[in-house]
């Protein structure tokens, strides 16, 4: 994930480039379906193309893999075994498992579910979409599955329709995290703050254990001008989370923005290193015009990392072209050569 202070010699003076971040599980359910809608399933289910990229992604031997078996399993021990898998992000063995229990039961919702998560994770949205359709053809009412058309669209940049898909799962199951997670990064996509901000404390309120939702809200109330809530929102995701280097260059923002400097720079540099941290300090006082202070932040970097710390000896070039050009403004204003309007 990108931090948002990662290049700061590439954007433009008067703007920052700030992207929200988070963290997408797969989502588990155990939910049936009755007898008569197993045919429907059964008929249904094509996982070739999904078992020859995985195999040729990870060139790994399914025989080999493949659990000696002391018994006769059942589709419920096989959906366990492929929840095994998915936890040691082997998506292969994954998706063999569930294969197996669909065979042995293809009206298992949950575990249809489950490979639309797999076909989520593998970038194989149109899969993906095909298999939260098919569940909801069979239960109109699943909520996780709305969710999983949700993250489709949004890949797509459908964001109407995304937005629309969150909106009705959250609708049947208010618990669905990740829906009102996503529904926080459409608006501030839209710019829509404030919508953005009340979606990621209503996710909170659910899973109160993730930093990344901390952070999501913490850039809300950051693009939002709300620079303490922020803050306070970064300061609680870095108690979750006390190695995030991300966190800490987020946080630096926001101290930027409070005119903490002292603080800021420790943020930064708790961030990442200390020549790093001169430089983003350097580039935050050039944003608000105080050229001369980025300066001597932008010498400090380079002392740091004289060497190769190239974004600082950038910045510190267009520091001095700038300072020099308001000199000689500031001279021909003084001897009346050029007139500034009011």
């Amino acid at each position: 994930m990108r931090n948002w202070v990662s290049c700061f010699s590439c954007l433009p003076s008067n703007i920052f480039i700030l992207l929200v971040t988070f963290v997408i599980a797969v989502g588990i359910c155990g939910c049936t379906i009755s007898k008569k809608q197993q045919s429907y399933f059964g008929n249904k289910i094509n996982y070739k193309k999904m078992m020859h990229m995985q195999q040729q992604k990870h060139a790994i031997s399914v025989e080999n893999e493949t659990p000696e078996k002391t018994h006769e399993m059942t589709a419920e021990e096989y959906e366990r075994l492929g929840d095994n898998y998915v936890s040691q992000g082997n998506l292969v063995m994954a998706f063999v498992q569930y294969n197996n229990a669909l065979g042995l039961d293809p009206g298992l919702i949950g575990v249809h579910h489950k490979v639309g998560q797999l076909f989520l994770r593998r970038g194989m949205n149109d899969e993906a979409m095909v298999k939260f359709e098919e569940i909801l053809e069979n239960d109109t009412n699943n909520a996780l599955a709305y969710e999983g058309k949700g993250v489709v669209f949004f890949e797509r940049g459908k964001l109407d329709k995304s937005e629309e898909s969150f909106r009705r799962a959250v609708n049947l199951e208010p618990k669905l995290w990740k829906a009102y997670t996503f529904l926080g990064i459409i608006y501030d996509r839209r710019e829509q703050y404030e919508a953005a901000i009340n979606e990621y404390q209503t996710a909170i309120a659910i899973k109160p254990d993730s930093s990344t939702l901390f952070n999501d809200l913490g850039i809300s109330n950051y693009l939002n001008g709300d620079y303490e809530k922020s803050l306070e929102a970064l300061s609680k995701a870095l108690k979750l989370e006390p190695e995030n280097s991300r966190l800490y260059n987020n946080m630096g923002l926001a101290l930027c923005k409070l005119g903490r400097y002292d603080d800021a720079f420790k943020a930064f540099k708790s961030g990442g290193n200390e020549a790093g941290a001169y430089n983003n300090i350097g580039y935050l006082y050039m944003t608000e015009q105080k050229y001369k202070q980025a300066l001597e932040a932008f010498e400090k970097a380079i002392e740091k990392k004289p060497k190769y710390y190239i974004k600082a000896q950038e910045n510190r070039e267009i520091a001095k072209a700038t300072i020099s050009r308001l000199s000689e403004d500031s001279e021909q204003k003084k001897s009346g050569t050029i007139t500034i309007d009011n």
